[in-house]
């Protein structure tokens, strides 16, 4: 079946595009503000308000890729102070939103020129180039976030035969080398693209 190209079908996918990365990437910087500013409020407030008694807990279960924890029934006893695991948590958080929000911005920029009608602009090229470095360094960045978390929790419950297990964000670093490639088919199209020009 033979498909035809539709301009005004692409171009309603295009803004719809531009539209959603503008907003995704406004919530997202807005939230990595919102958890700059309760980390801000939480190195204020006394440590007292933030321990609290756990005895009435039998069990508690622990599952991320970062953190491997072995909780005996009856480890949990007394009172925690979760001022520092909370601080963490949110600086980290600002950390995944502001890596995001910018992979987001990326795209926003792509779309914008597509709209313009210059997917093969000097702008895309390194927009793309400028992604795939961003992945790469997340890929590395975003697991230590997570390591300090965990430590942070670790260190909270004071649990025997638990670690904190380091690893760089593979699926990250595999889509940066094809965000790579990709800019690098970009950046061949933008040569065809000035040969074409320079002959008309």
């Amino acid at each position: 079946m033979e498909t035809t190209y539709n301009p005004k079908r692409f171009m309603i996918v295009v803004r719809i595009g531009k539209l959603f990365t503008m907003g995704l990437m406004v919530l997202m910087y807005l939230g990595a503000a919102l958890a700059l500013l309760g980390t801000g409020i939480a190195l204020f407030i006394p440590a007292s308000v933030l321990t609290f008694s756990l005895d009435s807990i039998n069990t508690l279960r622990v599952e991320t890729m970062n953190v491997r924890i072995a909780l005996p029934i009856d480890f949990i006893d007394g009172n925690v102070m979760v001022k520092w695991l909370a601080i963490s948590a949110m600086l980290a958080g600002a950390v995944y939103l502001v890596f995001f929000g910018t992979i987001i911005r990326f795209m926003h920029g792509l779309f914008a020129d597509v709209a313009k009608e210059k997917p093969f602009s000097e702008a895309n090229v390194m927009r793309l180039f400028n992604m795939s470095y961003w992945m790469f360094a997340g890929a590395v960045i975003l697991p230590l976030c997570a390591m300090v978390v965990g430590g942070q929790f670790i260190r909270l419950v004071d649990v025997a035969e638990s670690s904190v297990v380091y690893s760089v964000h593979d699926n990250l670093l595999l889509t940066g080398v094809l965000v790579w490639v990709l800019a690098s088919v970009f950046r061949y199209g933008k040569h065809l693209q000035d040969e074409v020009d320079q002959t008309v």
